[in-house]
């Protein structure tokens, strides 16, 4: 267990997890809290707003083996291992197989019937505990994501990505109104025992047998270990140990590997109304979405074993479209962006494993204000989808704030700080986050991580140990070329040139339009 927790972070503090969450890709955005939509602007746009991707300032870019991922654990692996140690499956076993004696005893000078059982539980302070462990399992999950990524912006107005998504997720299936030790008595032979009561008449057999009947079912008092009266109905919605290890058992671990691959085609445009200064920025995403899962369900003992059965697979094809208004005047709104982005309209859908995997439409907001020669930008994004997390109970809606500072053309910084508001997060507690750029543009590095303010507790080997609630990290090496390269390429600067440059084309040509007139004019007087 030590050595899986700790693979567990390692894997979260190396590397940057659906149907689906908002997912953020690249180190600047995760880098600023995950706010993206409106500061982005590389070629991770074909995933985050492809409505930016207008405003690349370079023919070519390409992002090589851009890899991110994310861990939360939880207490999942914590709750496993206590299971295992209190050997809580052997003690259900024993009460299943050991059912007490219901004996029926009757002489000839008493026509009633009276009932003795026969024994009393070991082991109930064991039970409860394992009955506590399990209804606190309910909001633990393993999860672990791997996300792989690359994408080339072929032109100034179209980009091809590749976005990868390998989440391993370990949960408990569970049934939270089976708290209580019910058992069917199985080893009773209604009929038997009455045959051998040889002192009562008929009536007197089919009463005992009606109260015989009573007894099928046994609740088991916690407390005292004492048995008591239950019925078929209260078996099966509320025995702990029919749920755990029925026939059909619904407390189980469900472990399952989804891989989720998107392939974008992203296209966008730009636009100026009424001849004014402010841009209008609307692009779109047409992709192909491959899903390949593999998953299964266990006993809580054995859900550490990750031999999965063979994958399935499916594939539909999804479509996202992204909007932006950019202020361009001389004042203080210069260059604020106001960005919208609506991710997979269509509701994607993939049957496989005998269930149904959709990924719901996600409308995330954004702003971004870029200042001081635009060497310093703030952003902040929110999520007005409520978005589910793959193979997960938990959801997410996030508030992402960050700032970024890049004073050289070599050099970024950035820092930010995420809040999820989902009606079951991961964690309720804010995720901080940093990240770095470097490196020529024909070659850098970027990479970036984020770590939970919440921590949950484990034991392990007798010892409390902490880990974050959550952990999520990305790097990868860019790649550009085929445009102008200054010190950061002032995009304010430089749609202030363009638009002016287009009144001077404006100006000058209809200064020689009148020229002209006046020419003729001249000539006819």
């Amino acid at each position: 267990m030590d050595k899986l927790l700790a693979l567990l972070a390692i894997c979260g503090l190396c590397i940057s997890a659906n149907a689906q969450e908002f997912r953020v890709y690249g180190s600047k955005s995760l880098g600023m809290g995950t706010a993206g939509v409106a500061s982005a602007k590389n070629s991770y746009l074909g995933y985050l707003n492809p409505a930016l991707i207008v405003d690349n300032n370079y023919a070519n870019m390409v992002l090589i083996g851009g890899v991110g991922g994310g861990v939360s654990e939880g207490g999942f692996a914590n709750s496993v291992q206590r299971i295992k140690v209190l050997d809580l499956y052997k003690i259900l076993e024993g009460i299943k197989n050991n059912i007490p004696d219901v004996k029926v005893v009757a002489t000839s000078t008493s026509p009633y019937v009276s009932i003795k059982l026969d024994g009393k539980l070991k082991d109930y302070q064991k039970l409860n505990e394992g009955i506590d462990i399990v209804s606190k399992m309910g909001n633990q999950q393993l999860l672990t994501v791997i996300t792989p990524h690359a994408s080339w912006h072929i032109t100034k107005n179209m980009v091809v990505g590749l976005y990868g998504e390998i989440t391993t997720s370990g949960e408990l299936t569970t049934n939270l109104d089976a708290n209580m030790l019910i058992i069917k008595n199985d080893g009773l032979d209604i009929d038997a025992k009455i045959s051998a009561l040889t002192l009562l008449n008929q009536r007197q057999k089919d009463e005992a047998k009606q109260i015989l009947a009573k007894y099928k079912y046994l609740k088991i008092n916690t407390n005292s270990g004492e048995f008591e009266i239950s019925n078929k109905q209260e078996f099966e919605k509320k025995s702990f140990v029919n749920a755990m290890i029925g026939e059909n058992p619904n407390i189980q671990a469900k472990i399952s590997i989804t891989k989720i691959f998107s392939v974008p085609i992203s296209y966008a445009t730009n636009y100026h109304l009424f001849n004014l200064p402010n841009d209008i920025k609307v692009g779109g995403s047409l992709k192909s979405i491959f899903i390949i899962q593999a998953l299964k369900k266990t006993k809580l003992s054995e859900a550490e074993d990750f031999l999965l059965p063979s994958a399935q697979s499916a594939f539909c094809v999804g479509l996202d479209l992204g909007g932006a208004y950019v202020f361009n005047n001389d004042g203080l709104s210069d260059g604020l962006t106001l960005a919208l982005v609506a991710k997979n309209l269509n509701s994607p859908s993939f049957d496989v494993n005998n269930h149904t995997i959709t990924i719901e439409p996600q409308i995330r907001f954004g702003v971004a204000y870029p200042m001081w020669g635009d060497t310093l930008e703030v952003a902040l994004d929110y999520d007005i989808t409520n978005n589910k997390l793959t193979e997960s109970k938990h959801s997410s809606k996030y508030l992402a704030l960050g700032i970024d500072y890049e004073p050289f053309s070599w050099l970024g910084v950035r820092a930010g700080m995420k809040q999820n508001m989902g009606s079951n997060p991961i964690t309720n507690k804010p995720i901080m986050t940093a990240g770095l750029n470097f490196g020529a543009k024909w070659l850098y590095f970027e990479g970036a991580f984020g770590i939970a303010t919440e921590k949950f507790r484990f034991k392990t080997d007798g010892k409390t140990k902490e880990l974050p609630a959550y952990l999520e990290g990305s790097f990868a090496i860019v790649s550009k070329w085929g445009g102008n390269y200054i010190r950061k390429h002032p995009q304010i600067i430089q749609r202030k040139s363009n638009f002016n440059n287009q009144l001077y084309d404006k100006a000058n040509k209809a200064k020689e339009e009148l020229k002209k007139e006046v020419k003729q004019i001249l000539k006819a007087v």
